[in-house]
């Protein structure tokens, strides 16, 4: 009785740390057989913990850069350079999808960022891999998927045209397509989604923040 109790409080704990993350809350964290009536993890435990590391190492580098910059500042540090980072595509082979500010969070029914742009910009792929969907999709007008050499999978969403196609292989900066305006929206803007092995959405700030580059 003690043991399941012991169990059942380390699953909510579990719970608790991947949805300050960012992940999907709601899903149940099995480590064995035991019957749930809430759908299991797709992905194991270890992958979730590496996944947190790697996560909690890149914002403690952030942080770190973040505190040099401001202790710069007062020597004639220009701050406004700043946002210029988030371009920064070799800092972990990975590229901001578009420029501009994020005009809607991750959080509750909206699984992805919204990042508000002109309509025309270039979406940039966010990391190399494969383009697995380009399209037309419901609710998106137009779509674009990669899945990345680590088996995650990003979204792009509402463009106004698409440069690539199934099965083509794109590399991190690649422009991929326009900013648009199409299917579920009220301007031109990117809707970015970023998804873990296994389907597990996660916020796509943390996603690209493992990967050296910070949505500021």
């Amino acid at each position: 009785m003690g043991s399941t109790k012991q169990r059942s409080r380390y699953q909510r704990s579990i719970a608790g740390v991947l949805a300050a993350a960012g992940l999907t809350a709601g899903l149940a964290v099995v480590s064995g057989p035991t019957a749930s009536a809430q759908p299991a993890l797709p992905i194991g435990l270890g992958e979730v913990a590496q996944y947190l590391d790697t996560a909690a190492s890149a914002l403690d580098s952030f942080a770190g850069a973040v505190q040099s910059l401001r202790t710069g500042s007062d020597g004639g540090f220009d701050l406004g350079s700043l946002g210029s980072l988030g371009s920064l595509g070799s800092l972990g082979g990975a590229a901001r999808p578009a420029s501009g500010p994020i005009s809607q969070q991750y959080g509750g029914a909206h699984r992805g960022i919204d990042i508000a742009a002109p309509m025309g910009a270039p979406i940039l792929a966010a990391a190399s891999g494969t383009v697995i969907d380009s399209g037309p999709a419901s609710g998106f007008g137009l779509w674009i998927r990669i899945r990345h050499d680590d088996g995650s999978v990003t979204t792009y969403g509402h463009q106004d045209v698409n440069l690539v196609s199934v099965g083509q292989r794109v590399f991190a900066g690649q422009r991929i397509a326009n900013v648009g305006s199409r299917g579920n929206s009220t301007g031109p803007h990117l809707h970015f989604e970023a998804d873990l092995p296994g389907g597990v959405k996660i916020n796509p700030i943390l996603w690209l923040a493992t990967r050296g580059v910070f949505m500021f």
